[in-house]
C-alpha cells in the first residue's frame, strides 16, 4: 500500500462545526428568527456581520439548508484580486446553486 501523504484529518473546529439547527447553542433569538424566516415564501435580503469566529457562516449554512436542503453544502470557492497602485483588494466568492457570498480583504502593498 502506498501512502499518498494525504490525510482525512480535519481541524477540530471543522470536525465539530454544527450542521443542524438543534446544535446551535448561542444566540437562540437569532436562530428562532432565521428559522421562522425559512418557513416563509418571501424573506428580505440579509447582511450578516460580526467578529471573526462568531458563527455567521455556520448559522447561514443551517438557515440555507432549512430552505433548500443539503445541496447548499456543495460549494465553489473563487478568489479574485484587484490591484490598483499600492492597494490590493481580494474578493473570496463562495457560492452554491442556491446562494452566493463574499468576503473582502484590503491590503496595502508597500
Amino acid at each position: 500500500m502506498v501512502d499518498s501523504g494525504k490525510s482525512d484529518e480535519k481541524l477540530w473546529m471543522d470536525k465539530y462545526i454544527p450542521s443542524d439547527k438543534n446544535e446551535l447553542s448561542f444566540h437562540p433569538d437569532t436562530t428562532d428568527i432565521l428559522l421562522q424566516l425559512a418557513k416563509k415564501d418571501d424573506f428580505p435580503h440579509m447582511i450578516f456581520y460580526g467578529p471573526e469566529g462568531a458563527g455567521k457562516k455556520t448559522r447561514i449554512r443551517i438557515f440555507l439548508s432549512e430552505l433548500f436542503g443539503s445541496g447548499v453544502y456543495k460549494m465553489n470557492n473563487e478568489i479574485k484580486v484587484i490591484k490598483h497602485n499600492s492597494v490590493s483588494i481580494e474578493f473570496c466568492i463562495i457560492n452554491s446553486n442556491y446562494h452566493i457570498g463574499n468576503q473582502i480583504s484590503i491590503f496595502n502593498l508597500l
